[in-house]
């Protein structure tokens, strides 16, 4: 993000990594990260750190890439824009609306920016967005933001786990697909940020891992109720 950009910032929500793998009956052994090399006592790393030993046993569930990406593994591809559309439900604009309200202004020449990469905006084309469509804006920035995050963090398990002696494509199902539909609400912080909150169920990511064979599940986002604003004002330290 640029100097004249927002910050997308998320409040962590009540329902935790624990109540959702014991609605799963998994009980809480899924919870140690230091498992994912296989199991509660995971076999000594290979003493020649040249033949990787293969092993495919964690999934993660979190925004998954749009199209096929080299080291990830997928059942299906979502589509962003669907999820969007999904999420803000009667307060989903079409391209063809954005154009009619906004022909013949500045903001009609970044129409493209808006829908797909809105935080990449001027600072006053955002305000002008925020104010008049505020779920719609925070919805697409929040996307934007979190796009790219289950890429992140399978190069990161890929990373530990080469360190160690292992090769791995890891599963990833998409988040995109749990997140309930129709649920946004629009909020505003003390400082009057503007934000929005969501809802992410559990039982559309526990249906998602009945058919998967892998053991251990990574889960890098909060369920239930998730705040997220975009961050004009802060507190200073003085």
């Amino acid at each position: 993000m640029g100097e004249q950009s927002g910050e997308i910032q998320v409040q962590k929500n009540i329902f935790s990594r624990r109540k959702f793998l014991i609605g799963m009956g998994l009980g809480t052994g899924l919870l140690l990260a230091p498992s994912m090399l296989g199991s509660s006592n995971p076999p000594s790393a290979p003493e020649n750190r040249e033949i990787l030993t293969p092993t495919n046993n964690t999934v993660f569930i979190d925004f998954a890439p749009e199209n096929y990406t080299n080291g990830i593994v997928q059942q299906d591809y979502p589509s962003n824009n669907r999820t969007v559309k999904k999420l803000l439900g009667d307060k989903y604009l079409s391209n063809s609306q954005l154009l009619n309200e906004f022909k013949g202004e500045f903001i009609a020449n970044h129409l493209p920016e808006i829908l797909t990469n809105f935080l990449s905006l001027p600072r006053n084309i955002q305000e002008v967005v925020l104010s008049k469509y505020p779920a719609y804006a925070l919805a697409n920035g929040a996307i934007d933001v979190f796009a790219g995050h289950s890429q992140l963090v399978v190069d990161a398990h890929k990373s530990v786990l080469k360190k160690e002696g292992y090769a791995t494509k890891p599963l990833v199902l998409p988040l995109q697909e749990v997140i309930a539909g129709g649920t946004v609400t629009e909020i505003e912080d003390k400082l009057g940020n503007k934000g929005i909150e969501i809802f992410v169920p559990a039982d559309p990511a526990i249906k998602q891992l009945e058919n998967v064979d892998q053991t251990i599940v990574n889960l890098s986002f909060q369920l239930g109720n998730i705040r997220m604003f975009h961050m004009r004002k802060k507190i200073g330290r003085f």
